[in-house]
């Protein structure tokens, strides 16, 4: 067939004919080719529509599911642009602000839920991350802030954001709660500890003012007994005088245990060291109640392998917890044993420890009381109330010194057989070598000193006209020349013109109070009595009355009522250590007694004294070196926190810093770091700059004063 036709049967063919007429003139092995490749071409599409329709599928479906949980969230999730434009908008928020999703899409998020005073802030921060992309707020852990509602109701919330790049620009995801119920619980919980600790300062205040008040006539009564008891007395009226000599002294044992357990309850025990040997204690102890012993027929023995044992302990604490075991096992022991003992014994750890042991064979104590005995205010059988007279307090003051002191106490006893108690507790021996003799007020008559009268110059200042007479008549039964003075003011005026050997000065005083009246004739240049021991007189046996004494410039504190065995302990010091008096005064920096005064203001020398008296020297210098080097990197290393990870560890940094100045006693450091801590957990980022910057000139002061406290 000739081209011409064919391409004249072409131009009649339908565009089908055509395309078939075209494929057809393809050779065959072309075309078998060409038809492989278009249906491989065809099942690849085909394949990849289907994976683009599932993939799409499950994209469809994880956002629901997204939708789905952004809806359901129990926090507000608003969405907003990098202009504040809200673009979402779930039903928590609705709920939280009272926005409807439809009215709140599309408004700046600042006019809409930020409260006016707070908006400034809140566009300038939006303006720095726009341009410098930071923020103290994106990628951060929760803060706190206030929200505004839609019936312009502010509330507190917690704001959690994110910031994810788009396209269009920044998108921000805030997570808010409400959280104005944590906190109403929270001001309610603050509430309830000002309370608390309202009710102690006015707990702890009752106690001293108490104390005053029953000290105060028992001073009298008790010190005119043993007047009395040292003039000429038949036997019936000596009777007497004892019998009403001891009720005074049970009265004063318990307002002592009142105010001790108040101490042990309020803060730790502070003990002072001094060498004494376990012989000492032991007799001292027997002495003490050899006399209500022998009034119930009772007999008091020591047996002990280590008398001549020198200990480096607190020797009052241990007096104290002896005394209050021999006491209960005389009380409650009628014609029977009471057994003082005292050993070395291994410890778990294989040091030795010190065990005093108290057995009696009084009444014994059930099984089931064996632990209860030493809780407050317990008494197991009222029958013995009959007989015995007590509130339950001297076991549990036993517990809490010995357990503050790193030991244990504990009881073995059967019912109508024996009591057992025993005490474990760590110990230094120490030397005997040039260790003071004890004086022991007993071996001598009421009024007389070893070695002779005392032929003291004594400034007496009290305001009681009966405390006044009566301890006039115990100084001049002493051989004291006293001087009196009815308050601070006539004492400063006596210490002006003579140079007195002992100042007996008055705590509470009109006028001019006994505190005072003694800072005063310290800081007077002119004052004959400038140097002279102060020692007051004070019914208020709290320990933190005690130290501000202290740091007023008394060198000791008696303890009213004043009684004749303690005025002889303290004429023997005085008399024996004149210069351990002198020394203590004339060495003291003229602010204060114990260290300068911009030291008590940083330093809590209690504290740090403790921990000084603790650790051998060498280690209390290391550790505090360490200190000093951590105070040095507070501002810095808070600064850090701050600027790279935010107020939660920025609060927990502070919480370290803190405790590691409480430790060393260093008051406002500590103090300010509570308020970092507490601005931080607020959220308080106006406050937090300016608080680090604190850290400038206080951490450097609290270094000198560590300097000075350790130097002194």
């Amino acid at each position: 067939m000739s081209s011409t036709w064919m391409q004249h049967v072409a131009d009649y063919l339908p565009f089908h004919g055509k395309l078939y007429y075209l494929v057809a003139s393809i050779p065959a092995p072309v075309r078998m080719t060409i038809s492989a490749i278009l249906i491989t071409l065809v099942a690849v599409l085909t394949g990849r529509q289907r994976a683009l329709t599932r993939k799409t599928q499950q994209y469809e479906k994880m956002a629901r599911r997204c939708a789905n949980t952004i809806d359901i969230a129990l926090d507000a999730v608003v969405v907003a642009d990098g202009q504040g434009r809200i673009i979402d908008f779930n039903g928590a928020a609705e709920r939280a602000f009272g926005y409807s999703r439809n009215a709140a899409v599309g408004q700046n998020m600042a006019d809409l839920l930020i409260p006016q005073p707070h908006r400034v802030t809140y566009n300038a921060g939006m303006e720095r991350l726009l341009d410098t992309g930071a923020s103290r707020i994106a990628g951060r852990s929760r803060v706190k802030l206030e929200g505004l509602r839609a019936d312009g109701e502010t509330f507190p919330i917690e704001l959690s954001l994110g910031m994810t790049d788009d396209p269009d620009g920044p998108i921000f995801t805030g997570y808010i709660r409400d959280i104005s119920d944590e906190v109403k619980a929270q001001a309610e919980l603050t509430i309830a500890r000002d309370e608390a600790l309202a009710a102690a300062g006015a707990k702890s205040q009752f106690l001293a003012v108490m104390s005053h008040e029953m000290r105060t006539p028992l001073n009298g009564v008790l010190a005119v007994l043993d007047i009395l008891a040292s003039t000429r007395l038949d036997e019936e009226q000596r009777r007497f005088v004892e019998a009403a000599i001891n009720s005074g002294e049970l009265l004063q044992r318990h307002i002592d245990d009142l105010l001790q357990l108040n101490e042990l309850e309020d803060r730790q025990l502070t003990f002072r060291r001094s060498t004494f040997s376990v012989g000492e204690l032991l007799r001292d102890t027997v002495a003490t109640n050899s006399a209500i012993a022998t009034t119930n027929g009772n007999k008091i023995c020591i047996k002990s392998d280590i008398l001549d044992l020198y200990l480096s302990e607190d020797r009052h604490r241990l007096s104290q917890i002896l005394t209050n075991l021999v006491n209960n096992a005389v009380k409650f022991t009628r014609n029977g044993t009471i057994q003082i003992e005292a050993d070395r014994v291994a410890g778990g750890d294989g040091e030795d420890l010190l065990e005093m042991v108290v057995v009696d064979t009084g009444p014994g104590i059930a099984e089931e009381d064996t632990e209860r005995i030493f809780d407050i205010f317990v008494t197991l059988d009222p029958t013995h109330r009959q007989t015995t007279r007590g509130y339950g307090l001297g076991l549990a003051i036993c517990r809490r010194i010995v357990r503050a002191m790193g030991g244990d106490i504990g009881v073995e006893s059967r019912k109508d057989c024996y009591s057992r108690f025993w005490v474990r507790l760590p110990f230094r021996e120490a030397s005997a070598v040039g260790s003071p003799p004890a004086f022991k007020a007993s071996a001598a008559r009421p009024f007389e000193l070893p070695g002779g009268p005392s032929s003291l110059r004594v400034l007496l200042v009290e305001d009681d006209e009966t405390n006044r007479l009566v301890a006039q008549e115990m100084l001049a039964r002493f051989g004291c020349s006293v001087t009196e003075a009815r308050d601070g003011l006539e004492a400063i005026r006596e210490a002006e013109i003579e140079k007195f050997d002992l100042i007996l000065m008055d705590v509470n005083m009109p006028n001019l109070g006994g505190q005072e009246a003694t800072r005063r004739i310290r800081h007077s240049s002119g004052s004959a009595s400038r140097f002279s021991p102060i020692v007051g007189l004070t019914a208020h046996a709290l320990p933190e009355e005690q130290e501000r004494l202290h740091e007023a410039g008394m060198q000791e504190c008696l303890i009213k009522p004043i009684r004749a065995r303690n005025l002889q302990a303290l004429f023997r010091r005085l008399t024996d250590f004149p210069s351990d008096f002198a020394n203590e005064v004339r060495h003291a920096p003229s602010d204060a007694l114990g260290a300068p005064a911009s030291v008590a203001e940083d330093i809590d020398e209690a504290t740090l004294g403790e921990m000084a008296s603790l650790l051998p020297p060498a280690v209390f210098e290391r550790h505090l070196s360490v200190f000093r080097v951590e105070i040095e990197g507070m501002q810095a290393g808070l600064e850090q926190a701050w600027s790279e990870r935010g107020t939660t560890d920025l609060g927990v940094l502070a919480h370290q810093y803190g405790g590691g100045a409480a430790i060393f006693g260093a008051i406002r450091l500590r103090e300010h770091m509570l308020k970092i801590e507490k601005s931080a957990s607020l959220g308080q980022d106006d406050a937090l700059p300016v608080l680090i910057d604190g850290l400038a000139t206080l951490c450097p002061q609290t270094i000198k004063s560590l300097n000075a406290y350790s130097h002194f």
